[in-house]
């Protein structure tokens, strides 16, 4: 009898056990589906619903680039899509991560940088800055031979077309440019800059009237004047001397009268500077 009476209770004790576990399991799965269900329709209401989708692009400050164009290549790299079930959904929410700009550079060489915001609930707004031209770089200047635009940076960014402006910085490369760069222990960048302060700088004398161009060699630097007599820079010396003697053979040894026979200033040796 007593034995029967723990059999029972042993039995009830493994039903109720298993009653628990079934709600349990219920509840767990409930509790999923309604996690799954709750989920899904949050990303379907980020990701798919209409109200999201990007409807416009701005884009600000483009210039010279066709705003059009800009627009297109945007809204043909900020999308999504996906396979599910054998159907492709689409999704060009505005909360979709954002691409990297940089990758669409490449196919507008005349823009330095992009940035891409958000204007909810459906607008995209970029901001363009295009490349500033800084000089124009040729291999024949005369000739106008494979000329084009460059940034301060030496980034060549457009062609150089005999409408446009030529009076500025013009650099006129003649020999290897790497390797006058690596005689004269700077970069592209400060090149151009030490270019343009020294354009600056003997322009300043009216006797010279400006400075036409700066041809480059692997061992020189010559600068053209506007009177057609050349200043030769030994690529390999120091600069910033060379200027300073230059200044003083402008400031005290060249009247107005012999400028307009001279040939060359050579400052490439020494403490010298040769006048012919």
């Amino acid at each position: 009898m007593v034995k029967n009476v723990g059999v029972r209770i042993i039995r009830k004790k493994r039903t109720s056990r298993k009653k628990k576990q079934a709600i349990f399991f219920k509840k767990a799965g409930l509790y999923c589906f309604l996690a799954i269900g709750t989920i899904s329709a949050t990303l379907y209401l980020l990701y798919f619903s209409p109200y999201f989708q990007v409807e416009k692009i701005e884009v600000r400050n483009a210039n010279i680039v066709p705003a059009d164009d800009l627009k297109k290549a945007i809204s043909d790299k900020y999308s999504f899509s996906m396979n599910i079930f054998g159907y492709q959904i689409g999704s060009k929410s505005i909360l979709l991560p954002f691409f990297n700009s940089a990758s669409l550079l490449s196919n507008f060489p005349q823009v330095e940088k992009l940035s891409l915001s958000r204007d909810f609930p459906n607008m995209l707004t970029l901001d363009v800055k295009e490349r500033d031209p800084f000089a124009v770089w040729c291999k024949d200047w005369d000739q106008k031979q494979d000329c084009s635009w460059v940034d301060k940076k030496g980034f060549s960014f457009k062609p150089y077309q005999a409408s446009d402006n030529g009076d500025g910085l013009v650099i006129e490369e003649k020999e290897s440019f790497e390797a006058m760069l690596l005689e004269a222990n700077m970069d592209k960048k400060g090149f151009l800059a030490w270019a343009d302060k020294t354009r600056g700088d003997l322009n300043s004398y009216p006797d010279i009237g400006k400075i036409v161009k700066f041809s480059v060699f692997t061992d020189k630097i010559v600068l053209k004047t506007q009177k057609g007599f050349e200043i030769y820079f030994a690529s390999n010396g120091d600069l910033a001397w060379q200027m300073e003697k230059l200044r003083t053979v402008l400031k005290e040894k060249i009247s107005s009268q012999k400028i307009t026979a001279l040939e060359y200033i050579d400052l490439r040796f020494g403490n010298q500077a040769i006048v012919k």
